[in-house]
């Protein structure tokens, strides 16, 4: 008994260091949920690179941080129907241009009703352009409009929604 006791432990140990786990049961499931029930969707974005800046913008946690919040978001539930998110992007870098930012949000957000609930959530450099806060995409370029995202772009954006 001592020794199957050893070997279920070894094993365990075995599973630990290879950084395997052993298989989690799947989240439960809501039940079917009334037709007005919100809907969870969440964009994170996370710019740790500069495209245009050959190191000297860069930042060392945006992009971690939009993965961490990813695996922390997963496993929220909301309610007492115990809601899950339907949907949870990233957009990490290079893929976090300013287009691919705005081209993110009107897919991840495209069919959200009044009472749903949306989450974005940007992680890197940021400013003001003529006094307009905006945030630097990875292709941020100053002298390049098209590369950042200002609060009016941002607010005609979820206007589309």
């Amino acid at each position: 008994m001592i020794i199957l006791g050893l070997i279920g432990i070894f094993v365990l140990l075995i599973l630990v260091l290879q950084g395997c786990r052993p298989p989690q049961p799947p989240p439960p499931q809501p039940p079917d949920l009334p037709e007005d029930s919100p809907k969870y969707r969440a964009l994170f974005v996370g710019v740790s690179k500069y495209d245009n800046y050959q190191g000297t913008m860069d930042l060392p946690s945006p992009a971690k941080n939009a993965e961490r919040l990813r695996t922390l978001f997963n496993k929220f539930r909301y309610t007492e129907y115990n809601i899950p998110f339907i949907e949870i992007r990233t957009l990490i870098n290079h893929d976090a241009s300013a287009q691919g930012i705005l081209n993110a949000i009107a897919e991840t957000f495209k069919d959200s009703k009044e009472n749903d609930i949306n989450f974005l959530y940007y992680m890197g450099h940021g400013g003001t352009v003529n006094g307009v806060p905006m945030i630097t995409a990875a292709d941020y370029k100053a002298s390049l409009p098209s590369t950042y995202i200002t609060v009016h772009k941002l607010k005609a954006e979820f206007d589309k929604i």
